[in-house]
């Protein structure tokens, strides 16, 4: 049995996250099959150790945006099916051709936000008319490539209910799969209570996103500062990135003070464990997630969760 991966356009995030502990488990648990990834450049290193059965490829033609990343999906993994010889096909990226292919296909919906009318209107109010274009164009190619998979598979419940309603695909299409405990692993002896007199570590491990909803985080920052109360706000957002430097102006707006901030930045999965176990609670206020993989890391490694 030959499977075809569709990654192409996954980059970070959770969806790298699934990529990788996905691929891996389905390669252990059926070691005489061949899977053949299809991956974005940037993360060749990342799916290196998948298994001895794994195959990594990748095309740079595919990770253009816009139309060339269309003009891909219509031509390119068409060609890569019949090239491999592929018997189906699971896409990972929300994505299909818009003409069905000639093999079995599977479409791992992963973004919740194409069927949440508040992330819609996030959207809207953040991007410009060509990019709200845009994104909505984004959305009727995930509404039918959603339609014309063979069998769709998400991560929750809820997700599902709402594809069902707003596509009118039939319920028994989809399949439902939890994920794991992503980047940690349970811990084996309870998480020691926050110390007398010492800061308490309050975390938001996550990357940007108009859903993540940093603004009630950091009102609350600033409510705790002003009464006093001794925290430290751990965070892991990447400096560069545009969405990232607003969280960091509101910061310096609110005028929250940066003894009581510590941003790691993008980290390794031993990085990202690290920070966990130094943590004495995680709050995780985005308004809409696929499935959010932060609020299971925090309850494996047994860290108090709001949400």
């Amino acid at each position: 049995m030959r499977l075809l991966i569709n990654a192409i356009s996954i980059k970070t995030g959770g969806p790298l996250v699934v990529l990788k502990f996905l691929t891996k488990g389905m390669a252990r648990l059926r070691p005489s099959w061949d899977f053949h990834v299809m991956t974005d450049t940037s993360v060749l290193e990342d799916c290196s150790q998948l298994g001895s059965n794994v195959t990594i490829h990748s095309d740079s033609s595919a990770e253009k945006s816009g139309w060339r990343t269309r003009l891909w999906y219509e031509m390119g993994l068409p060609r890569m099916v019949q090239k491999l010889a592929a018997d189906f096909v699971f896409s990972h990226t929300n994505y299909l051709p818009s003409r069905r292919l000639k093999v079995p296909t599977i479409l791992l919906e992963q973004h919740a936000g194409h069927f949440s009318n508040t992330f819609n209107q996030l959207m809207r109010r953040e991007l410009k008319i060509a990019e709200r274009i845009a994104w909505k164009i984004k959305g009727s190619w995930v509404k039918g490539s959603i339609k014309r998979a063979g069998t769709v598979t998400v991560q929750t419940e809820t997700l599902a209910d709402k594809i069902v309603r707003t596509t009118g695909i039939p319920r028994e299409k989809i399949i439902v799969i939890p994920h794991g405990s992503g980047l940690v692993h349970r811990r084996t002896v309870l998480a020691s209570p926050p110390l007398e007199g010492q800061p308490l570590r309050v975390g938001y491990i996550t990357n940007s996103g108009v859903q993540k909803n940093f603004d009630v985080l950091l009102d609350a920052a600033r409510r705790l500062q002003d009464r006093s109360f001794q925290f430290k706000l751990v965070l892991t957002l990447d400096p560069s990135g545009i969405q990232n430097q607003r969280t960091f102006d509101k910061i310096n707006e609110l005028g929250i003070s940066h003894d009581s901030l510590e941003n790691h930045g993008k980290l390794s999965q031993e990085g990202v464990r690290e920070v966990y176990e130094s943590l004495d609670i995680l709050v995780f206020p985005s308004l809409c997630e696929s499935f959010g993989f932060p609020m299971v890391e925090a309850l494996s490694q047994g860290i108090p969760l709001i949400t």
